[in-house]
C-alpha cells in the first residue's frame, strides 16, 4: 500500500490532499504536504543519440536482447556490456560488482519542498532504521556507482529510492558516491546520472546527464517512414473499435512487453508497470484498439497472435510494424504526413477536425482531447529518427 515507486501509484485520496508518505523506521511513517517524485529529464533523451553496444556473444544467460527482462537481467547486460564501465571512466578490470540488498539507514534528518498549504516551506524529517533496497553498485578505486533499476517506463521516481542509500552509502564510504537512475523500455535502456547538492535537503537533486544505449539495431530514417506511408495503399476511416486515450504510446509498447511472457488482469498491468488502476484501462484499451492485445471470456489480457509475432521482432523490424497498426489509420496517416512535409506537426483543433471527418463517433470537444493521442503516436514515431 506504501510503495509508491511513481506518482501515479499514489492513491487518489492522497493526491487531493495534496499530501505524501515517507517512511521514518521500519514501523513508522511520516504523512506531510511535501513533494516526493522527481520528474524525469525525457527531453534530454530526445536529444540523446542511442548508442549500440553488446553483449558478449558467450553470455547464453542473458539470452537475446535482455533475456528474462528482469531488472536482474538488466543489470547484469549492463555491467557486461560495458556500460557501467563506460560511466566510471576506468579500464577493463577497475569495475566490479558491490554491494546491494535490504539494509536499514541509520539515523538521520533532511527536509522536503512543501506543497498544498506548505508551499514555499522547507518539511522537517526524522528517520531511524528504515529500510532501504539497493538494486546494484559498482565499485571502482575513486568512486561508486549506485543505481536504481526499472524495467519499465517512468514519468517520475520516488526520490527516496536514490537519496536514502545515497546519504547511507554517503556517510559510510570515503568515495564519490554517484547515483544512477536506469530505465529499459523497449529494448531501449536510458541511463540518468544525478548528483545530491545539499545532504539535508531530499530534493536537491540534479541531473548530470543522460544516455541511451540498445543491443539492437536502432537506425530508423524519414525515408523508412515515407517508404511505410507509401505501403498504405487505402487508410482505414472510423470502425467498430475505440477511438484510443493513451498519449504516450512508450507505456502501451511496456504493456505489450509485460504479456509477452503470460497474460495479466488490469490491476497487474498497473501495479507492474507503475500506474494505476484507470491508467490500466486507457493503455490495455489502446493496445486492443492496435490488435495487439485481446481479453477473452476470462478478465485476463493477453498478446493476440499478431501481438506476439511484433514483439518477437528486432527493434527496428517491431517499431515500424507498431507504427503501421496505428499509421492504417486514415487520421494518423494524416498526421505523419502532414508533419513529414511541413517538418512541423499539426495543431490540436486540425487533428481534432480529421477525426471527426473520418466519422469517430464523438463530439468536437472529445475530438480534440483524442487528437493528443495522435500527435503523441506521430511525435514518437519521428523522434525514432531525430536521435538516430
Amino acid at each position: 500500500m506504501t510503495k509508491w515507486d511513481s506518482r501515479k501509484s499514489v492513491p487518489d485520496v492522497f493526491v487531493q490532499a495534496n499530501l505524501g508518505l515517507i517512511s521514518t523506521s521500519r514501523k513508522g511513517y511520516r504523512i506531510a504536504p511535501f513533494e516526493l517524485f522527481h520528474k524525469i529529464e525525457t527531453s534530454a533523451l530526445i536529444k540523446s543519440k542511442i548508442q549500440s553496444r553488446q553483449i558478449p556473444p558467450w553470455m547464453l544467460s542473458l539470452g537475446e536482447g535482455l533475456g528474462e527482462r528482469s531488472e536482474p537481467g538488466l543489470l547484469s547486460a549492463c555491467y557486461a556490456s560495458g556500460i557501467m564501465r563506460e560511466y566510471a571512466n576506468v579500464p577493463q578490470g577497475s569495475i566490479f560488482p558491490g554491494i546491494f540488498g535490504r539494509l536499514s539507514t541509520d539515523r538521520m534528518t533532511f527536509t522536503l519542498k512543501g506543497i498544498g498549504m506548505c508551499k514555499g516551506e522547507r518539511i522537517p524529517i526524522a528517520c531511524n532504521g528504515t529500510q532501504i533496497e539497493i538494486d546494484a553498485c559498482y565499485e571502482t578505486p575513486e568512486s561508486l556507482l549506485l543505481v536504481e533499476a526499472k524495467n519499465c517506463l517512468l514519468e517520475d521516481f520516488n526520490l527516496r529510492q536514490l537519496y536514502f542509500p545515497w546519504r547511507y552509502l554517503h556517510n559510510k564510504i570515503a568515495k564519490t558516491i554517484r547515483p544512477l537512475f536506469i530505465m529499459r523500455s523497449n529494448e531501449v535502456i536510458s541511463v540518468f546520472e544525478y548528483k545530491f547538492t545539499d545532504e539535508s535537503e531530499m530534493d536537491s537533486i540534479e541531473l548530470i546527464s543522460a544516455n541511451r544505449y540498445s543491443f539492437a539495431d536502432t537506425e530508423i530514417t524519414e525515408e523508412d517512414l515515407r517508404e511505410l506511408l507509401s505501403s498504405i495503399e487505402q487508410p482505414k476511416m472510423a470502425d467498430h473499435k475505440t477511438f484510443p486515450q493513451a498519449n504516450n504510446l512508450e507505456l502501451v509498447i511496456d504493456l505489450c512487453e509485460r504479456l509477452y511472457n503470460s497474460p495479466a488482469d488490469t490491476d497487474d498491468i498497473a501495479e507492474s508497470l507503475k500506474y494505476v488502476h484507470r491508467q490500466g484501462q486507457y493503455y490495455a484499451k489502446a493496445a486492443h484498439f492496435l490488435g495487439l492485445v485481446e481479453k477473452p471470456q476470462a478478465a485476463l489480457h493477453s498478446l493476440t497472435n499478431e501481438g506476439k509475432r511484433i514483439f518477437s521482432l528486432p527493434y527496428k523490424r517491431r517499431q515500424l510494424e507498431l507504427a503501421k497498426k496505428f499509421l492504417e489509420y486514415r487520421v494518423f496517416f494524416r498526421c505523419l504526413d502532414f508533419s513529414l512535409n511541413n517538418s512541423e506537426q499539426p495543431e490540436d483543433k486540425i487533428v481534432a477536425r480529421w477525426i471527426m471527418e473520418d466519422g469517430w463517433p464523438m463530439n468536437e470537444t472529445t475530438a480534440l482531447r483524442r487528437a493528443s493521442t495522435v500527435i503523441g503516436w506521430t511525435r514518437w514515431l519521428i523522434h525514432l529518427t531525430n536521435v538516430n
